[in-house]
């Protein structure tokens, strides 16, 4: 598989986790738009929306903190769950 699709499934699957953990949070967080086609420096993009009032004028609650940091990281867990299943299957055909 050349590099460029290799890149392209771990940013698929990164903004994917991004998008899961946004729909799975207490907070009414929605998906607005996941892409992954590079802009810049940015590789791919997951736009939530908040429908919180406190959003427009800058202000939010500890509950959305930690939701958006809950977001924040699904990601990363995200690519690392990929990987180690892709890891374990590896060993199984191995064996």
């Amino acid at each position: 598989m050349k590099a460029w699709l290799k890149l392209k499934k771990k940013i698929a699957i990164h903004e994917i986790g991004h998008a899961v953990i946004a729909l799975k949070t207490e907070g009414k967080n929605s998906v607005h738009k996941l892409s992954i086609v590079s802009r810049g420096q940015i590789l791919g993009q997951t736009k939530i929306i908040s429908p919180n009032e406190y959003d427009y004028f800058g202000l939010t609650t500890k509950e959305n903190l930690l939701n958006q940091i809950k977001i924040y990281y699904g990601g990363l867990i995200a690519e690392e769950l990929y990987l180690k299943i892709v890891e374990q299957v590896k060993q199984i055909i191995a064996a």
